[in-house]
């Protein structure tokens, strides 16, 4: 399948949350995606993914948003918190699929077989109703762990490309603007690879705290 312009827009997103610290820019990425509905039908190379206008939170899974981050976000400012229909657990039907359903839906889409319901799990989502985010204190500004899918590519398929960057810039926001550039499929399977060790991380870090 060939990366679509949707696609593209999430892939910055995902750059941002990875890369942002401070709330009030977190809460600026989160608005733009929603507003420019690009989350709710794109196309990478691994599959093309739709969610209906209710399922904001599923799109936040499945690019690996942690609940306690998005609560932060949330709880930000008027347009932060304007993102709440997006995730309305009322909704009807139309607008919202039952979590299980969407996750089936997700994974069959996607030839890597995502398991959102396993990465709602590591992300903190499980437990009472998805649209049910604690509001959190402004003015707290905290780093996002931003894991995705934790598959990848295999090695015969593996590309290599040059990357260059100004003092200014991190190393991984260069990578991802180049492989926006030149190489979109190239971005997804890295973007799939760093939530693959992010959650090895995140699974670490519980076992540490949990031993201490």
């Amino acid at each position: 399948m060939k990366v679509d312009k949707n696609a593209q827009l999430v892939a910055q997103f995902v750059s941002k949350i990875k890369n942002l610290t401070r709330i009030a820019e977190l809460a600026d990425a989160f608005v733009d995606i929603a507003e420019s509905e690009a989350w709710r039908e794109y196309t990478f190379a691994t599959g093309h993914f739709r969610f209906r206008p209710a399922e904001f939170d599923y799109f936040l899974i499945a690019t690996g948003v942690r609940k306690d981050d998005a609560a932060r976000v949330l709880a930000w400012n008027k347009r932060s918190k304007a993102l709440q229909p997006l995730m309305d657990d009322s909704a009807d039907r139309s607008k919202r699929r039952p979590f299980e359903q969407a996750a089936r839906e997700y994974q069959a889409a996607d030839s890597l077989n995502t398991d959102l319901v396993a990465n709602s799990v590591e992300l903190g989502w499980t437990g009472g109703k998805f649209s049910d985010l604690d509001s959190i204190p402004k003015g707290v500004s905290v780093p996002v762990k931003s894991p995705l899918s934790a598959h990848a590519r295999g090695a015969d398929q593996r590309k290599t490309w040059r990357v260059s960057w100004a003092d200014e810039r991190s190393s991984a926001e260069a990578i991802v603007g180049k492989l926006l550039d030149d190489d979109p499929e190239l971005a997804h399977e890295v973007w799939k690879l760093l939530q693959a060790n992010q959650m090895r991380i995140t699974r670490a870090e519980k076992k540490r705290r949990s031993a201490s």
